[in-house]
């Protein structure tokens, strides 16, 4: 197993602990302080080169979607909450407000926080969603 899903495995686990500690029904949590969490191995990002997003995108059933994934660096969630109030084509801006996540096999639109914008300096982006809001 990767050392990030122990990791995350075993902070699940602690925390189920902790409650059990609070609840008085174990005396101490057996995890707190004692185990050795594998150390994470960092590796560097991949990203693609401009002529092959554009080629993605021209092999895409919605280019737009494509471009902006891959120029303004939000996720797909995000992208699914995007309403067209939130983007800003003059400034190149889009607000993120909501974000979309399924649960099972239900898709939610939830608020984000800390609602913040992303600034698109491709104008391919841009110009792709001026094209299909026209």
């Amino acid at each position: 197993m990767k050392a990030e899903v122990i990791e995350t495995c075993l902070t699940v686990l602690s925390g189920i602990l902790d409650d059990a500690v609070t609840d008085r029904r174990i005396p101490a949590n057996p995890l707190r302080d004692k185990l050795k969490i594998p150390a994470r191995i960092e590796r560097p990002h991949k990203y693609l080169p401009h002529e092959q997003v554009r080629a993605l995108a021209g092999e895409a059933k919605h280019p737009q979607i494509v471009l902006t994934l891959a120029y303004t660096g939000i996720r797909w969630g995000e992208l699914a909450g995007l309403r067209v109030r939130h983007l800003h084509l003059l400034r190149r801006r889009i607000n993120l407000v909501d974000n979309a996540v399924t649960v099972v096999t239900i898709a939610l639109v939830v608020k984000v926080n800390n609602g913040y914008a992303v600034a698109s300096d491709s104008a391919t982006t841009v110009q792709g969603v001026q094209e299909r809001r026209s």
